[in-house]
């Protein structure tokens, strides 16, 4: 029986040996906690940017009527011609809105273009545009009663 010592000491060190695999096996491999799942999202909103945007801005005030004047036909930061009916008298550029502004800077004649400044200055008869012309600023009045002076003139 002495032969089948060995064996069970054999046997012995392999059950002691899976034991101790198994029991070493269930302790934690360092002192750090186990890792814990982090949630994913499909969206990360990452850093907020702000969308840029225009503020709105309020609709320009109507143009001014002038009572006694025909209809404003000019327009701000536009071209105008002179269209005088009739005589044929040139328009008279003015320093200020009035025709107490006497005598004339100079006088456009028919056909002149010109580029509208500023205006209208409504006075009793007329509506007043401050208008440049051959370098020149002043105001000019855009018509009398239904008869006009002046209109628009086209883009080029």
């Amino acid at each position: 029986m002495n032969g089948r010592r060995p064996l069970r000491v054999i046997a012995a060190g392999v059950l002691a040996l899976i034991v101790a695999g198994s029991v070493w096996g269930l302790l934690p491999l360092s002192a750090q906690p186990a890792p814990t799942a982090t949630p994913v999202s499909p969206f990360d909103p990452g850093t907020a940017t702000p969308t840029p945007y225009i503020l709105p801005t309020l609709p320009p005030s109507p143009t001014p009527i002038c009572t006694n004047a025909p209809h404003t036909r000019l327009i701000l930061n536009y071209r105008g011609q002179v269209v005088i009916d009739g005589d044929g008298d040139p328009l008279n550029l003015r320093e200020g809105p009035s025709t107490d502004f006497d005598p004339p800077i100079t006088q456009l004649p028919s056909g002149a273009v010109f580029y509208v400044l500023a205006g209208p200055e409504c006075s009793p008869l007329y509506a007043w545009f401050e208008v440049e012309y051959n370098d020149q600023r002043g105001w000019i009045a855009e018509g009398f009663g239904r008869s006009y002076f002046v209109n628009i003139y086209p883009p080029p």
